[in-house]
């Protein structure tokens, strides 16, 4: 059997996990507006008189799993695989590599106080050299996805409220200040503890693999963040069909 080359399997670990966080995010959400629901129909249904009230044991409380499917918004989905699969995983890949290069870790013989300088050090290096180019080419991506995804399947938002002609270097421009300082703060509390650790204990070939796991979290982050304001495409063209 032909070895993987690592670049190609920190594309399919990232876009796997992605998947799955984007999957974990749509869930959560939908979670939290059907618990709104729910909420808002016991008010108005405290308010009705007695014999017009509907019991809600007559309201089913759980979806078959092909109405789960269907209620996702599956472009999204695979707009995140394939940013895990051709950008979060190479991008990684060869960010460690460099940091590697430029800052390597002393020999085990080194003392503690000399491995937690370097370990320091390559954890900056890393949040100045890696996490913004990252978040930027990121955003870049999920704008440029969505601006033809929205040209192609408007998201329920926009089919309810006038929308005005933007131009693609437009909705980039926008997308990266609205989205990236937010993410690069956040990401300056996260990441700085997630990269001691992995500097100091995982082995370079497992590192993207640790990454993408431990950062399982902060992709559901990246993603909620992303969509905030956005409708569901799975949605309109279910209303259209």
């Amino acid at each position: 059997m032909a070895r993987i080359p690592p670049v190609v399997k920190a594309g399919l670990q990232s876009g796997t996990i992605m998947c799955i966080a984007d999957i974990m995010t749509q869930k959560m959400i939908a979670d939290g507006s059907a618990a709104d629901d729910v909420g808002s129909s016991e008010k108005i249904e405290a308010q009705q008189p007695a014999d017009r009230i509907i019991p809600t044991s007559s309201i089913p409380m759980l979806q078959s799993a092909n109405e789960q499917l269907q209620s996702l918004d599956q472009f999204r989905t695979i707009q995140w695989t394939a940013a895990g699969l051709l950008l979060h995983g190479p991008f990684l890949h060869f960010g460690f590599i460099m940091l590697d290069k430029y800052f390597p870790l002393p020999p085990p013989s080194a003392t503690s106080s000399q491995q937690m300088r370097a370990v320091l050090k390559k954890t900056m290096g890393g949040q100045v050299f890696v996490f913004p180019p990252y978040l930027l080419a990121l955003f870049t991506y999920l704008a440029v996805t969505d601006y033809f995804l929205d040209a192609l399947l408007p998201t329920q938002t926009q089919t309810q409220s006038s929308t005005t002609t933007t131009t693609l270097s437009q909705a980039v421009a926008q997308r990266i200040q609205t989205k990236v300082p937010e993410a690069l703060m956040a990401g300056c509390v996260f990441w700085p503890v997630v990269n001691s650790f992995n500097f100091t204990f995982i082995a370079p070939a497992y590192r993207v693999l640790y990454t993408a796991a431990v950062g399982s979290t902060w992709n559901v982050y990246l993603n909620w963040h992303n969509s905030q304001r956005r409708g569901n495409r799975s949605s309109v063209v279910q209303l259209e069909g």
